[in-house]
């Protein structure tokens, strides 16, 4: 369910580009999976694994876990046998492998306690050893080095006290190193998810009052040996259960469930906080957008991708938005009807691409059950970008200079800001180079968008 953001290289002709939020009838899924999806993620091969709580994916016999081709039909290297005997939530990759955890007892006969971890053709390896697993289910994992930080609604793993949180080794035994007593306990009490940030630290969110014995609010940041990070103070923190969490580039954070407030502040269902865990009024909820999400995107443009259920604040029939940096409903993204029910997860491809898993039977009309792709713009990242394109100085005082190789020509340069409007700034524009005044432009971020004969890029830009 939790996906940081990701940056990701792509060369796309814009040619014949579909509308943002359309169906990709190039991803056939046939008659999709017969119940519930909860896990849908690309792997660094290409391939797409798929989890949930179904037992048939296009008519085929598909126990809760299997790995999709990148058109959707069933990648038959991979066998899970009997699969799991009830759910799987979420996946890590592992250096050629996949641990998988969600709330099973079984994988293909063998016990394993809600995690295991599975070889390239799906048999279990035996080689990691969660022996008694946890007490309850597990919502996420993530890699921390080479160990693992799994969080979800369990007190025990394999006899020692977690707290809805456990870091875990390389053979799956519980490592007692990781300084956590984990959060208060009990019913409803739960660590709906966490990220792993780049400096090693975890941020975790749900519905509890405690970390390690000091009282939280539903929100903590902890630092990479487990102990709580103080100079992360959200006081009141939202009112109520936060369900997903995501973080931007910038060290912000994004968070979506049932609150209404934030330390007070009015932000249904939605809100974006600074690093230090304060309230970030630039970013405008309004009354809503009728989705408290399960799943929180951010894309390299810094546009949000946003994917839950509908609940009693605005509910505008929509199960899931794109929105624009500023928190507005980004109107260039066109689902129409959009899917018809729930959606559990969101993912987004290598080429910018979104996957979407859910309950839902429709999307925009089409018949498609549970498992879906939609067309994305395409958004050339900063890899990308340094080896075609030289931008400079960034961060910038007065004049930014973009200048492309002589295959690529710049058919088209703008100037945005963080809400997505252009800005009428002065341009002097040729076929390899454009100079952009930014002189007069405030202190703070903004977007360089630019069509070229290649595909289309944007790229942020820092204004000193």
């Amino acid at each position: 369910m939790t996906r940081y953001f990701l940056s990701f290289l792509i060369f796309l002709n814009l040619t014949g580009y579909a509308q943002d939020g359309s169906l990709d009838t190039s991803f056939n899924v046939g008659s999709g999976t017969d119940s519930n999806v909860y896990l849908l993620k690309q792997l660094s091969t290409g391939k797409i694994l798929l989890g949930g709580q179904f037992v048939t994916y296009n008519g085929v016999a598909a126990e809760e876990i299997l790995r999709l081709n990148d058109d959707g039909s069933i990648d038959t290297s991979f066998s899970s046998g009997s699969g799991v005997n009830f759910m799987v939530n979420d996946a890590v990759e592992d250096n050629g492998k996949v641990i998988i955890v969600g709330e099973f007892s079984l994988y293909n006969g063998i016990m394993r306690n809600c995690i295991a971890r599975l070889n390239n053709d799906g048999s279990v390896d035996t080689t990691f050893d969660p022996q008694n697993g946890v007490s309850n289910r597990i919502l996420n994992i993530s890699k921390q080095g080479d160990k693992f930080i799994i969080t979800g609604a369990f007190g025990l793993y394999n006899g020692h006290e977690t707290g809805n949180i456990a870091r875990i080794n390389a053979d799956g035994s519980f490592d007692d190193t990781f300084q956590s007593q984990g959060t208060d306990t009990g019913l409803q009490q739960v660590i709906a998810q966490h990220v792993m940030q780049p400096d090693g630290k975890i941020m975790i969110a749900g519905n509890f009052s405690s970390y390690n014995g000091t009282p939280v609010s539903r929100m903590a940041r902890l630092n990479a040996d487990g102990t709580i990070d103080t100079t992360f103070n959200p006081m009141d923190s939202a009112n109520t259960t936060i369900l997903s969490v995501a973080m931007q580039p910038d060290g912000k954070y994004l968070i979506s469930g049932l609150f209404g407030e934030y330390d007070s502040n009015y932000s249904p269902l939605i809100a974006r906080i600074n690093a230090d865990g304060s309230f970030d009024s630039t970013f405008t909820a309004g009354s809503g957008y009728g989705i408290a999400a399960t799943s929180l995107i951010v894309q390299p443009d810094y546009k949000i991708l946003s994917g839950g259920f509908l609940t009693t604040f605005g509910g505008n029939g929509r199960y899931l938005l794109r929105l624009l940096p500023d928190g507005t409903i980004d109107p260039d993204f066109d689902d129409s009807q959009g899917a018809d029910n729930i959606i559990n997860e969101i993912f987004l491809q290598q080429d910018s691409k979104i996957l979407i898993g859910g309950w839902f039977n429709h999307f925009n009309d089409t018949e498609i059950n549970r498992v879906a792709r939609l067309n994305n713009e395409p958004v050339l990242a900063t890899v990308a970008f340094k080896s075609a394109y030289r931008l400079y100085p960034n961060p910038v005082i007065d004049q930014l200079h973009l200048e492309s190789n002589q295959s690529d020509a710049l058919q088209d340069v703008k100037l945005l800001d963080m809400s997505g409007k252009e800005l009428p700034v002065k341009m002097t524009h040729f076929a390899h180079h454009a100079t952009i005044d930014m002189s007069s432009l405030q202190n703070g971020i903004y977007f360089l968008k630019s069509q070229t004969a290649n595909g289309l890029f944007r790229q942020k830009i820092i204004k000193e």
